[in-house]
């Protein structure tokens, strides 16, 4: 399991600039070498500049470089404690593994999984989301083969919180319930692998057809 430190940094990952992320990314590969650096060293190892280090410091809610070390010191230290033997990653399984390996073996890597996806998710763009799906008049969801499973149970959930919810697995029935929605209206579809406000997916695409067709016209028109 990773330590708090790099959990905080992942939780922030995403909302980051590159090269604060350059920054994320050495800091969480090196940490062991971070207490014995100096700002300048830091940046050197990182291309970038010495502020960039420090607005990625303060990215994940430190004061300073020095607060900061601070905290790498009680991460490295609380980390060696808790783990004197070896994590075991991956479902790789060879004829030694025990059947009561299994189990560790799986929760261990499921945990990584679910850590490591801490830095592609945005705070940002996890409030917008939240907010769009509150104010959203009809909420649609839309799959298709093995994303059928996760939005039935987006669907449930969200009916029990009692959302105006509609699951479509059908392909057709999306494009016509789609042309019906507004600004108002959310969706979530499997191609765009996010929840989205109806006017950014569909009604975009309505506007590009109508400009095409009034250049058409216009063309026309002159000949």
């Amino acid at each position: 399991m990773k330590n708090e430190l790099i959990l905080k940094i992942e939780e922030r990952y995403a909302d980051m600039r590159t090269s604060e992320q350059k920054v994320a990314d050495y800091i969480m590969d090196h940490m062991d070498e971070i207490p014995k650096m100096s700002l300048g060293k830091i940046a050197s190892e990182c291309n970038v500049s010495e502020p960039t280090v420090l607005r990625m410091v303060k990215a994940i809610g430190y004061q300073g470089l020095r607060e900061f070390r601070t905290a790498v010191i009680s991460a490295i230290a609380v980390t060696k404690g808790e783990h004197q033997n070896p994590v075991l990653y991956g479902y790789s399984l060879n004829k030694d593994d025990k059947v009561q390996d299994i189990p560790r073996k799986v929760v261990t890597t499921t945990a990584k999984i679910l850590e490591d996806n801490l830095k592609n998710i945005s705070v940002k763009t996890y409030e917008n989301v939240i907010k769009a799906i509150k104010n959203a008049q009809i909420i649609d969801i839309y799959s298709v083969e093995n994303s059928n499973v996760i939005a039935k149970d987006l669907l449930t959930k969200l009916l029990y919180l009692g959302f105006q919810c509609r699951h479509m697995d059908d392909t057709y029935h999306q494009r016509i319930a789609a042309s019906n929605l507004t600004s108002k209206d959310v969706v979530r579809h499997p191609l765009v692998q996010k929840i989205v406000t109806a006017y950014d997916e569909y009604d975009k695409k309505k506007e590009a057809r109508q400009k095409r067709k009034q250049r058409t016209t216009g063309k026309q028109e002159k000949k």
